[in-house]
């Protein structure tokens, strides 16, 4: 409690601060981010529809993985012009959401991607493609937060079980995400990114290095090299727009 000093009069002034952030509150975007600010602690919440999500402590079980899903993203991106790799990047969703994807993939916005960057800095729009890691947040991953992602057309939405050896790549259609099943060879390609080869079968058994390989082959395919030319295209074309 202040005390402010008046002429032979006192008055008391209590600083108000924001209530602590508790998970499952319900609350405003405004309000949400109003608490998390206020609380540097707090290394990670999401707001998901208008409920506070909190995940428990990072262990080796999303640590580890989550290293590789950024990784290869990363991998990818830095081969092809015309995207860029986030790792927990406060995203800002249509509707009552505020979320920290491990990791997503976008096409810059004058290549003809769907997010741009607010003032506060926030990414906000729609990610082309979303990749989490779920140890403990399993349960919200593949729910709330799956809804909200397809409520938001992410078109391409990853989910890497660790805890359950499992991995899931979900393609956007209007109705629902629809699992998508691996080639002949057992990799999963991306639709939106070309050249965007996983070998799930690898991951799961931690052979990180033919993880690689197999993305390292998907960075020398022709698909890849005509996206890299068609993005580079609308780079130049935008360069030459805001002269």
């Amino acid at each position: 409690m202040n005390t402010v000093i008046t002429g032979k009069r006192s008055r008391s002034v209590v600083s108000e601060s924001p209530p602590p952030l508790v998970a499952g509150d319900h609350l405003t975007m405004e309000e949400f981010r109003r608490r998390y600010e206020a609380a540097p602690d707090i290394k990670k919440a999401e707001l998901i529809n208008g409920i506070v999500y909190m995940p428990p402590p990072v262990f080796g079980d999303h640590s580890v993985p989550d290293n590789i899903a950024a990784t290869c993203l990363g991998l990818y991106s830095v081969h092809t012009i015309g995207t860029e790799a986030h790792n927990d990047r406060t995203l800002q969703l249509i509707g009552h959401s505020q979320v920290q994807p491990d990791v997503c993939l976008v096409i810059l916005r004058e290549c003809g991607g769907k997010t741009f960057v607010k003032k506060s800095k926030e990414l906000a729009g729609s990610p082309e493609l979303v990749f989490e890691v779920a140890a403990a947040s399993v349960n919200y991953d593949l729910f709330e937060k799956k809804n909200a992602y397809h409520s938001n057309q992410i078109q391409e939405y990853i989910v890497w079980q660790t805890l359950d050896k499992r991995l899931d790549w979900f393609e956007w259609t209007p109705a629902e995400y629809t699992r998508r099943s691996p080639d002949k060879r057992g990799l999963l390609k991306s639709k939106v990114f070309p050249g965007l080869w996983l070998n799930a079968s690898a991951l799961l058994q931690e052979k990180y290095e033919l993880v690689i390989k197999i993305l390292e082959q998907g960075l020398r395919s022709p698909e890849h090299a005509s996206f890299v030319a068609r993005l580079s295209r609308l780079k130049r074309h935008a360069a030459k727009s805001a002269k």
